[in-house]
């Protein structure tokens, strides 16, 4: 993704800067039809990029006057009823439900909470003893949340009570509804002020919840459709490798709450359509991934638009939180709450592991990869690396051995998908969506798969490769936790 959060055109000054060449050495000593030509290539480029995007702000305002005229935006603000509404809830809910940790196994999970206001709500054990409104106990029980999670039961009274949170929890402990069900209450209160939906000009959200990578953004936000199910709360998902048309239409309708990549948002915040001078909440997921691994620019850009700190309501959860990425979050709090909750044992009572020694060779881990595939039925993640290895694994399995190999070498097909940096957003969704319905039983990914993605009925997990720095090796207790 090379720093551009998810594949938005609003990336780092580099994105839109010079032209190729200029400040690098590439143009030195070039002659000077070459560079003349290199110059010409890269402004027609900027152009027709400038006048997509003048197309797709024209295409906004098109959408919102015709929606405005037409009383779509109207309806959208009022929401769904009738049948319509039963039809939208049924398919809604049939849509990926929620794995998560098996903690009723552990009863004795330490959470470390500390900072001020610590103390001014206290942990619950039951959804229906929060104060919430009735749309929201109402589809918290239509996702069979039947008890809270540990990050959950501390993270919920503390935001509803108004407390800014670094929270570390690991992947599928929960965070998800930890951050939305007090954003989604919040934004329902009369003191939140009212929804701008179906108003017009620049989309104006009262909350924001970024995102690392797109996968991630779009599960957010199925969540967050699920917990605004009949009510007057609109969300959208905003990320890169999709259709830009698609979703400035769905701004122009309105929307209360942004689920989104960096270099996406940052891309239509500054071409005015949205406006976040309005922004309530301020949501970072897997915030430490966000902050280390280039994304700091766009977010810092995107959060200058918004309400200082003090103004808004910050929230940052994350599965690790090293203490250097803490320093580097607290720029974007007020005086905050840490809630750490440790870890809960998946990666070690939960699940068994096997360790295989292997050589670096990847046709004899292939042979490995095949043996352990042969010993489950169920769905399995393969992880590697390198996006090349990713390809190249893919169609090994489904062509049933290496394609130079011999006959020692053959086996029986394997129904597989990849998933990695390369591949356009439509062909991530297909492969995430083949996966999830089982009409393949094997996923092969990079790291964009290992963080917070919610894959229900993995019941085999392969690290075809480790990670090749010390410090990444965390990303193999993400990796397990799927």
């Amino acid at each position: 993704m090379k720093g551009r959060g998810g594949g938005g055109r609003g990336g780092t000054g580099a994105d839109r800067g010079a032209p190729p060449g200029r400040g690098r050495g590439g143009g030195v000593g070039a002659p000077l039809g070459r560079q003349d030509r290199k110059e010409s290539k890269w402004s027609k480029q900027q152009a027709a990029e400038a006048a997509r995007d003048r197309s797709e702000d024209e295409y906004f305002k098109q959408c919102q006057a015709q929606a405005l005229r037409s009383g779509e935006a109207k309806k959208a603000a009022a929401g769904l009823t009738g049948q319509e509404a039963d039809a939208h809830e049924k398919a809604l809910f049939a849509q990926q439900g929620s794995q998560g940790i098996q903690f009723d196994k552990y009863a004795d999970i330490k959470v470390e909470t500390s900072g001020p206001g610590a103390d001014v709500a206290a942990p619950f054990s039951d959804f229906g003893s929060l104060t919430l409104p009735s749309f929201l106990l109402r589809n918290i029980s239509l996702m069979n949340y039947s008890k809270p999670t540990p990050i959950q039961r501390h993270a919920v009274p503390l935001a509803l009570a108004g407390c800014d949170l670094m929270c570390c929890a690991q992947t599928g402990s929960g965070k998800t509804a930890a951050f939305l069900i007090p954003v989604c209450s919040s934004l329902s209160s009369p003191a939140a002020g009212g929804t701008t939906v179906g108003q017009p000009g620049a989309a104006k959200p009262r909350a924001v919840i970024m995102a690392p990578t797109r996968e991630l953004a779009s599960q957010i936000e199925l969540e967050a459709q699920k917990l605004t199910n009949r009510s007057p709360l609109r969300s959208v998902a905003v990320y890169g490798g999709a259709d830009q048309r698609k979703q400035a239409r769905e701004l122009a309708l309105g929307v209360d709450l942004i689920v989104a990549t960096p270099g996406r948002l940052n891309d239509f915040v500054e071409r005015g359509l949205v406006e976040l001078r309005g922004c309530r909440f301020l949501v970072l997921d897997e915030a430490d991934r966000m902050l280390d691994m280039g994304f700091e620019p766009q977010i810092r850009r995107i959060v200058r638009t918004m309400p200082a700190a003090a103004e808004r309501h910050t929230l940052l959860f994350s599965a690790t939180f090293p203490a250097p990425i803490q320093q580097l979050a607290k720029e974007f709090l007020r005086p905050y709450v840490w809630i750490g909750v440790g870890r809960v044992g998946s990666t070690v009572e939960g699940i068994e592991q096997r360790v295989w020694l292997a050589t670096a060779d990847k046709r004899a881990k292939l042979a490995l990869v095949v043996k352990a595939l042969a010993d489950r039925s169920g769905r399995s993640l393969v992880f590697v690396e390198k996006k090349r290895t990713a390809t190249w694994l893919k169609k090994t399995l489904r062509h049933g051995g290496p394609a130079e190999g011999g006959e020692e070498e053959r086996f029986e097909p394997i129904a597989a998908e990849d998933i990695h940096g390369d591949r356009s957003q439509s062909q991530r969704e297909a492969a995430l969506a083949a996966f999830r319905s089982g009409s393949c039983r094997v996923l092969v990914a990079t790291d964009v798969a290992a963080r917070g993605l919610d894959v229900p009925g993995v019941e085999h997990v392969i690290n075809m490769d480790l990670p090749f720095a010390r410090e990444d090796f965390d990303s193999v207790d993400q990796r397990l936790a799927c």
